[in-house]
């Protein structure tokens, strides 16, 4: 499956106005999923619906269960750097998500995931505390 075929199957299944349609619908999707790659890709999105829903620990969990990033292949890798910084920005600890929005953007512009990488430097320039950094 190609990035940008599973960056699209990713956005169609989003509703931002519904995060729990958006939570049950990506854990079908990653049930059904038969390539491990995008089955990761869609528990990315089941933890980033989760902290959408306050339920950052449950995020966390499924974020753990995937292992450590850099073991996994370029998207599901970079998404779950974005999500669990997502996780900790949205629970009130930006500073804990900094690093994680700037390793997600690292990794994204090396796998030349562009739409990734634009999401992470935006979610990088919120969480900054600093007008300079943010422009930077």
């Amino acid at each position: 499956m190609t990035s940008h075929s599973l960056a699209a199957r990713v956005l169609a299944i989003w509703d931002f106005a519904d995060p729990a349609g958006s939570l049950a619908r990506f854990a079908d999707a990653a049930e059904k999923e038969p390539d491990p790659a995008g089955r990761q890709t869609m528990l990315t999105q089941v933890a980033r619906a989760q902290g959408l829903r306050e339920a950052f620990e449950a995020g966390h969990l499924v974020l753990d269960c995937l292992g450590d990033p850099a073991e996994l292949p370029d998207e599901p890798g970079t998404r779950a750097l974005l999500e669990r910084g997502r996780l900790f920005h949205l629970a009130g600890d930006p500073d804990r998500a900094v690093p994680l929005y700037q390793a997600a953007y690292d990794r994204a512009v090396a796998g030349t995931l562009t739409g990734l990488a634009v999401d992470a430097a935006h979610m990088l320039a919120i969480a900054l505390p600093e007008l300079a950094r943010q422009e930077e």
